[in-house]
């Protein structure tokens, strides 16, 4: 149901997490710290999407406003550690139920076909040190159409994926990306590494139904194939399938290139399919 943001909050969580002058981000990792999505995804892949008019794109306190509508939402009213700029959430894993601080990324306007969409990340916080290493690491994926008037429409919220080990997901540097004409997912890469050999797979997400939905598990690095590693790209030069774009994969052995393959969307899969 959509609800009304007020910028004028005194004691938005939001104001202690983003600067008042723009949408500085709350992450607290250097680049010398950055999680390892940021550099197994390869080089950013460019949204170039259109530029919005000046007049429709909502204010950073709008922005602010509608970020702390959707988290207040999803993790409670009173959720909201001061002390520890996060949000509480208790997720309930393999082990039992545990207690989470969910930290904010940098939140993200993009252009929708009705008018700019707020996109906006949420990780448990990788320097608690509380958890196990068969803990899982939480990312919160969330997506809503921004008004002019300052009222939001929610389109997605997905609270707590679990992903990741030892509390860390991995994912605080994740961007949402263009997947279809107007359309955006999120991409993140979902495995681990272990004694220097990685297993993981690129897990694309979009919007639907209310929540964030798996469409692709393509494998990125295998076990059983040390040394080779696919890279995945959206192809928008493609033509859409179902609203979504092509998937460009490139294996390689090193600096070898060992093919490429063009994945399509299949909509009565509703999802991308890969065989190996």
């Amino acid at each position: 149901m959509p609800a009304s943001s007020r910028s004028d909050r005194s004691t938005s969580p939001l104001a202690c997490l983003l600067a008042l002058g723009g949408l500085a981000g709350c992450d607290p990792a250097s680049d010398d710290t950055a999680n390892a999505s940021a550099h197994l995804l390869g080089p950013p892949d460019p949204l170039a999407p259109p530029v919005q008019p000046a007049d429709r794109a909502p204010s950073p306190a709008q922005v602010r406003a509608v970020v702390d509508a959707m988290l207040r939402s999803a993790y409670g009213e009173d959720s909201f550690d001061a002390s520890r700029a996060c949000w509480r959430h208790t997720f309930d894993g393999a082990t039992g139920p545990r207690d989470y601080c969910m930290r904010v990324a940098t939140p993200q306007v993009l252009p929708g076909e009705r008018g700019p969409e707020v996109y906006v990340l949420t990780y448990s916080d990788p320097e608690a040190g509380r958890y196990a290493q068969d803990e899982p690491g939480l990312q919160g994926l969330f997506a809503a159409q921004a008004s002019d008037d300052g009222t939001w429409t929610p389109l997605a919220a997905s609270p707590a994926i679990g992903t990741g080990r030892a509390g860390d997901c991995g994912c605080r540097h994740d961007a949402a990306i263009e997947v279809g004409p107007g359309r955006y997912g999120w991409l993140s890469i979902a495995g681990d590494a272990w004694q220097g050999a990685e297993s993981s797979a690129y897990a694309l997400r979009i919007a639907e139904d209310g929540a964030f939905r798996e469409v692709s598990r393509i494998p990125r690095a295998s076990r059983d194939a040390p040394g080779e590693f696919n890279t995945l790209e959206v192809d928008r030069s493609g033509a859409p399938v179902a609203g979504m774009y092509p998937l460009k994969v490139t294996r390689r052995r090193g600096d070898t290139l060992l093919g490429t393959r063009a994945v399509a969307f299949d909509p009565a899969r509703g999802s991308y399919p890969w065989t190996p």
